[in-house]
């Protein structure tokens, strides 16, 4: 019951040959070889044969005479004789067509004008007769350029000539195959042997950049000039490239005088279209509920018009495609009624086959809404798709009073994070579109940013052309949208002209119009996403708005423990309670990571936690034991080899402090938090907003402050608080920017790297501002002080700054934020005469060392540590020299004793001993010491 619409190329030249005089020919260059099937795909956009649009016919002679509108004057026509002539029956068919006046009024003038010339005995020139048929997709420029032919053939243009013995030929082409096979020498060729009409269809792509037909027009323009008189050349094509055409050089409006153009057809034409196809397709005794010109079609003509304005705008076209859909409802809804055991009228149109079922009953029955109203943390979004969904019923009613819909736009940005849903939720959202009706096909498109680029210049712009074409009736989602913006659109800051094509490209074709029947979603990260709608293209943010940007948010803990269930569930996996717990605490972890994959996270998790429980039960397995799987859940283990340190406080503060030479009161500190976690997760409260995540250490060089702030990494991570025992080291110069502007977003930037980590800031006191150069420091302790409030930021990582205590007193009396932020101190004294003899003891004892230092013998180290006066007063002496670095200079005096002792064991291996004696060891601080006085000119 529907219309055929293949376009079959032998209708044109059939008529061709129909009309042409018994001495005209085939011309060579009309490519027989060419399929209906090849041909089609020649096109941007297929033609239409004349059998698919109302031209004439019997349908069209009722038109004719009940609806269409009559230009010419019928008591004229009685008068003519009974035979009329060829051009004539042209022109009657061309007269019983819906909304061509100015085509019948141009091909009465070319006949008035011609028939003139003939009575004064001369011949019209044949460069006036050539021609351009120019209009939108579905207005029948082909077919009336193939009549144009015909008509032309019937007034005997080009005449035929005794002095010319060249034949008369039909010469029918289109650009692709006029490029490709004639060429430049085939066009010439048979502008040469031969004279008639020469038709280029689908004139628009001439300048096509991918055909590069630039040098076949010149030459075709200069073929035009040299050929008048035997040659009459016709082109069609879509408005917006021929109006490039006749741009390129003046000399094209020049030889082309007589310029056509086919306006869109108007509701009433299209109306009348409608009701022609469906006769064609039901039979005349067809039924419309509310009349075959009733409500309900004027109401469906409506809802095609919408487009009207745009480049997609279909015309007779978009009426063939409304036909096919209400054949297709027809035949389901009498399918389902026939499966029920109901009668049906296999000739009766419901109202539901002409504007499809009504929104409450799709809701009922879309498994595609279903699916959403059961996804985990997405209550915000599935919000915005109801009051869509509510928008359209009411947009249903006021169509039934035939009242203007309320605009509903489709195009939409997701925004949010990876793992959040964006690409289910975008293949659901279109389901439910075309479900309500709002668009003609469910089929999602998923494209990544770089499937639009291209290699050469206006290739970004055809493939980008390309995937919107065949995005038309679906939802198109572009993943990682942000990627065509580099940051500017000034190619002289490095903008990146094919990403900018792009997104150009985009803009022009995307209008956000209801009726577009097309639905592109921009998907990304918010912050990128964000800075492309303010920097790029203005009129990016006026189609994708970003009030009705659809937000992703993390999922919460919570959420992710549903997802975690729901994703144990369908996989028929079963958790242990302790595993669950592990597992949660995993994704708390791992919840402070940036770029956290969220759903996607759960996903790859779970993945290794059955890889491991495979690996830890395939001893046990036996292919019999049928309920072995669900005897064996997974594990604490199986997430998680340490996993008590998830549970608990983690490793014992000590611990973790072994062989630390002093500063007794910093590990008691430490220890004391590790007992607070420990007391709060008894009672189910997180300790995370009672720990300090700032600190400040104060103290000399070599007093510990980098291995402390190592130490913090383990304990922070052991308690559950970071997600790797890692420490991110930088000096105070490296958050300072080259120019004004460049320190905060390197600021953003350190902070990001230190996500779940350690941030270290040796050195913290040159952010002191000063009075001649202090505004890069401002800038950078005031976008330091502001992260640290923030969401993304705050108790995700740990930030030490660290210096000598006179100059961070300073810093922070320099800002009082910062003070308020960094309310932790932690003061590193310098080390006394025994804890430095305690570390050079360690130091040279882990090479199998030890020391004497006393003269009457050695101590242990187990023993309590004895400090003889001379080497006191030595150690003293070094203390007070200028930049000594306690532990760090204390190895360096390790790595000479060191050095020394292995040197004399190396010259006599059998008497030498693994020990620094007395005399030694006191020879030795007595050289540093003097070379340590050297240096400061004493």
């Amino acid at each position: 019951m529907t219309s055929n619409t293949g376009y079959n190329m032998g209708d044109n030249k059939d008529r061709a040959r129909a009309y042409m005089p018994g001495s005209w020919e085939r011309g060579s260059a009309t490519l027989e070889n060419i399929t209906a099937d090849t041909y089609d795909s020649c096109f941007d956009v297929a033609p239409i044969s004349m059998h698919e649009l109302p031209f004439y016919g019997v349908h069209m002679n009722e038109l004719k005479e009940s609806e269409a509108p009559m230009n010419h004057d019928d008591k004229s026509r009685e008068k003519k004789t009974p035979a009329p002539s060829e051009a004539d029956k042209i022109l009657d068919k061309l007269m019983s067509c819906v909304g061509l006046d100015n085509v019948v009024a141009f091909f009465k003038r070319i006949k008035a004008q011609v028939e003139t010339a003939r009575r004064l005995g001369k011949d019209i020139p044949r460069d006036d007769l050539h021609a351009v048929f120019r209009g939108n997709p579905g207005t029948g420029k082909t077919c009336v350029a193939v009549l144009y032919a015909d008509f032309l053939q019937a007034l005997d243009i080009p005449p035929e000539k005794a002095t010319s013995k060249k034949p008369r030929v039909f010469c029918e082409t289109d650009t692709i195959q006029w490029h490709r096979v004639m060429s430049v020498e085939g066009t010439a060729a048979e502008l040469e042997k031969n004279r008639g009409i020469f038709f280029i269809d689908n004139a628009h792509q001439i300048l096509d950049s991918e055909l590069s037909c630039h040098e076949n027009l010149m030459h075709l323009l200069s073929e035009m000039e040299n050929q008048q008189g035997d040659w009459v050349f016709i082109f069609a094509g879509h408005n917006k490239g021929l109006e490039k055409l006749f741009g390129y050089t003046p000399i094209v409006r020049h030889l082309i005088p007589n310029d056509v153009e086919l306006d869109d057809y108007t509701d009433t034409q299209l109306h009348s279209m409608l009701k022609i196809y469906l006769r064609e397709s039901f039979g005349e005794d067809v039924i419309v509920e509310g009349g075959i010109l009733g409500r309900y079609t004027r109401i469906l003509i409506r809802r095609l018009s919408k487009n009207r304005n745009s480049k997609d705008f279909g015309n007779a076209r978009e009426v063939i495609s409304a036909v096919r859909t209400i054949c297709n409802r027809h035949t389901e809804r009498i399918t389902r009624r026939r499966e029920m055991g109901k009668k049906s009228n296999d000739l009766w149109i419901a109202r539901e086959d002409i504007l499809g079922p009504e929104p409450d009953d799709v809701l009922s029955k879309s498994a595609a809404w279903k699916e959403l109203e059961g996804m985990v943390g997405l209550e915000d979004v599935i919000a915005s798709i109801k009051s869509l969904i509510v928008l359209a019923k009411v947009n249903r009613q006021r169509e039934l009073q035939e009242k203007e819909p309320l605009a509903v736009t489709l195009n939409r940005l997701f925004l949010g994070g990876p793992g959040t849903g964006k690409t289910t939720v975008g293949k659901l959202y279109g389901e439910v579109l075309a479900d309500l009706g709002l668009l003609s096909s469910s089929e999602v498109i998923m494209r990544n940013a770089s499937d639009f680029l291209g290699q050469h210049i206006g290739e970004s712009e055809h493939n980008t052309n390309c995937i919107l074409d065949a995005s038309k009736g679906k939802v198109l989602l572009i993943d990682e949208a942000y990627m065509l913006f580099t940051g500017t659109r000034n190619e002289s800051d490095g903008a990146d002209s094919y990403r900018l094509g792009v997104i150009d490209t985009i803009v022009a074709r995307v209008q956000n119009i209801p009726g577009e029947d097309r639905c592109v979603i921009l998907m990304g990260y918010t912050e990128p996403m964000m800075d492309m709608l303010r920097n790029g293209n203005p009129g990016l943010a006026r189609r994708f708005p970003l009030e009705d940007a659809f937000h992703f948010p993390d999922f919460t803990i919570e959420q992710l423990g549903e997802i975690l269930d729901l994703k144990c569930q369908k996989s028929d996996v079963k958790l242990s309670p302790l595993a669950r717990e592990v597992a949660m605490q995993k994704l708390r972890l791992a919840r402070e990571r940036p770029n956290f994959g969220n759903g996607g996270e759960v996903e790859n998790m779970l993945s290794r936690a059955k890889l491991s429980k495979q690996k830890r039960v395939t001893t046990n397995f036996s292919s019999n034991d049928l309920d072995f799987d669900s005897r064996n859940p997974l594990e604490p283990q199986d997430f998680d080899v340490n996993y008590q340190r998830l549970l608990s406080k983690g490793s014992d503060c000590r611990e973790i402090f072994n062989n630390w030479v002093g500063q007794e009161e910093i590990i008691a500190r430490f220890e004391q938090y590790q007992k607070m976690v420990e007391g709060m997760r008894m009672k189910n409260i997180d300790p995370r907003q009672h720990i300090p995540f700032a600190y400040v250490f104060k103290g000399p060089p070599g007093t510990g402050k980098t291995t402390t702030a190592r130490k913090i990494g383990h304990i922070f991570y052991q308690m559950g608080f970071l997600s790797e025992p890692t420490v991110l080291e930088c000096t105070a110069t490296e958050l300072i920017g080259k120019y004004l502007g460049q320190t905060g977003p390197k600021v953003i930037e350190l902070l990001e790297k230190a996500l779940g980590k350690v941030l270290f800031i040796d050195e913290a006191y040159r952010l002191t501002p000063t009075e001649l150069h202090g505004s890069y420091q401002k800038e950078a302790l005031s976008e330091l002080v502001d992260s640290m409030t923030k969401i993304r930021y705050a108790g995700k990582l740990v930030i030490v700054l660290a210096g000598y205590e006179e100059e961070m007193n300073a810093l922070l009396r320099s800002n009082q934020g910062l003070a308020s932020r960094f309310a932790t101190e932690i003061i590193f004294r310098p080390l006394t005469a025994e804890e430095s003899l305690k570390l050079l003891q360690q130091s040279v004892g882990e090479c199998g060392i030890t020391i004497h230092t006393r003269k009457n013998g050695g101590i242990k180290l187990v023993d309590p540590v004895f400090v003889d006066p001379i080497v006191r007063n030595l150690f003293l002496a070094l203390a007070a020299t200028q930049s000594w670095a306690n532990g760090r200079d204390i190895e360096t005096l390790g790595k000479t004793l060191i050095g020394d002792t292995f040197s004399q064991f190396a010259e006599d291996p059998d008497n030498a001993s693994m020990t620094v004696s007395y005399p030694k060891l006191v020879s030795t601080m007595q050289a540093m010491l003097e070379l340590r006085r050297r240096r400061q000119g004493r």
